[in-house]
This record gives C-alpha cells, sequence and structure tokens, in this order.
C-alpha cells in the first residue's frame, strides 16, 4: 500500500529496482581503495565530483525499521532526511523512502525546500515542507529523528556504463539530540563501497566484485550507527 502511494506522489523515484551490493575497504587504506577501483579490468573512471552528504535517519516508535535491518527481514524500509555540503547549513533537502527486497533497493524522494534546523527538526514538521506529504500522512506511523551520519562519497562508472560504484569515507554517526549539540561522536576508519547496477547484470557483478580485494558485507550505515551509540 505504501508503496502504491509512494509511486504516486514522490517527485522522483526508480524506475525498477536496482541490485546494491556492499564492501568494506578493512585495513586498506582510502588511496589503497581507489588504486584498486581505477586499476580494475572493468575500467572504472570517475563520474561526477566528490560530494560531502548528510543524512538525518528515522524510525518507528518502536524502532522497526532498525529491527527489521537487524534480523534481515526480507522486504523492509528506511527513512533519512539528504543533504548536501556543510553539515551545519541544511538548506534543501531530499526526504527519501528506501525500500528494499533482499538486495534490491528503490528510492522514492520528496524535495523540500529549507532552511531546516536539523537539531530541532520532527516528524510533524517535514509534512509542513511538502503538500504531497500530507496524503501520505495516515499510511505512515509516527517517526522519530534518530541519528545523523556524515561522509564523503565519491563515484565512479565503469566503461560500459552499466556499473555504478561509490566510495564512503571519512564516515562519522552522531545520535540526535533535541536542542543539543551533535558532534561527531564516533568515526569509521573504513571506506565503504557500493556497487549498484541492473538486476539484468548481476552474473557479470558476481564476476566483477571477484576480482576486488574487498570485504563483501551486508553492512547498513543506519545500523551500524545504532549499534555504536545507542546499544
Amino acid at each position: 500500500m505504501i508503496e502504491s502511494l509512494l509511486t504516486q506522489m514522490a517527485d522522483h523515484y526508480s524506475d525498477s529496482f536496482r541490485y546494491e551490493r556492499k564492501m568494506v575497504s578493512g585495513p586498506l587504506g582510502y588511496d589503497d581503495v581507489n588504486y584498486y577501483i581505477q586499476s580494475h579490468p572493468s575500467c572504472f573512471s570517475t563520474q561526477h565530483p566528490n560530494r560531502t552528504i548528510n543524512n538525518l535517519y528515522f524510525d518507528t516508535l518502536n524502532w522497526d525499521f532498525f529491527q527489521d535491518a537487524e534480523a534481515g527481514v526480507s522486504h523492509r524500509m528506511k527513512v533519512r532526511l539528504r543533504w548536501y555540503g556543510p553539515f551545519n547549513c541544511c538548506e534543501n533537502a531530499l526526504l527519501e523512502f528506501k525500500v528494499k527486497h533482499n538486495m534490491l533497493g528503490k528510492k522514492y524522494q520528496f524535495y523540500l525546500k529549507g532552511p531546516f534546523d536539523t537539531q530541532s527538526l520532527t516528524w510533524p514538521d517535514i509534512y509542513t515542507h511538502h503538500h504531497k506529504l500530507m496524503v501520505l500522512k495516515d499510511s505512515i506511523p509516527p517517526l522519530q529523528p534518530i541519528l545523523f551520519n556524515h561522509y564523503q562519497r565519491s563515484y565512479f562508472s565503469d566503461e560500459s556504463q552499466s556499473f555504478r560504484l561509490t566510495t564512503d569515507s571519512e564516515l562519522w554517526v552522531s545520535r540526535h539530540l533535541t536542542g543539543g549539540s551533535s558532534l561527531p561522536s564516533e568515526v569509521l576508519r573504513s571506506t565503504i563501497i557500493e556497487l549498484k547496477y541492473d538486476a539484468s547484470h548481476d552474473n557479470q557483478a558476481q564476476q566483477l566484485t571477484q576480482s576486488f580485494p574487498f570485504l563483501v558485507t551486508k553492512q547498513s550505515k543506519y545500523v551500524d550507527g545504532v549499534h555504536q551509540l545507542l546499544l
């Protein structure tokens, strides 16, 4: 039901589900990660300039999104507010509903005009920034802000343009404290690598990842952040 409404209301959404394979660099440094990407047989090259990404994750009062991800529930969702650039300057943002079916993912996005005070932001405040969200109000349970994360993202694509690869480095997470400080609380040293592609390329993707020395994982930045800060 919620996916049908999101399809009708979202400003932008993927036409189809795509695969997302996640890897971590382990002991390898950022320069080593870039070396292996750019020397890969698939000829990855920089897609566009790096960006600083900030997220504020929301969850239900019972932490259903976290518990579903932790348990590996095949059909699950997460909700986040995303903005680019300086962490303390949220002028405009994307509200994203990310739906997962096992390893297949799809995003529904709403463009929100700020500025936002992310320290005091509540879920009801979100509705005032996009008129279409009011239609969804009765279909989405009450949500609460849980935590922030912030990282540097680099973008690559292979020679055929069939595979997109991103690296996230300098990642920190911080608990959302309404009216309080949200300085970095935990810093992740490893680089997170994500390979994204259409389902038709899955067989080729398995061969592609075997040429990397990275560790394949089901890592979730939100789940890891909750473990680091709140459990």
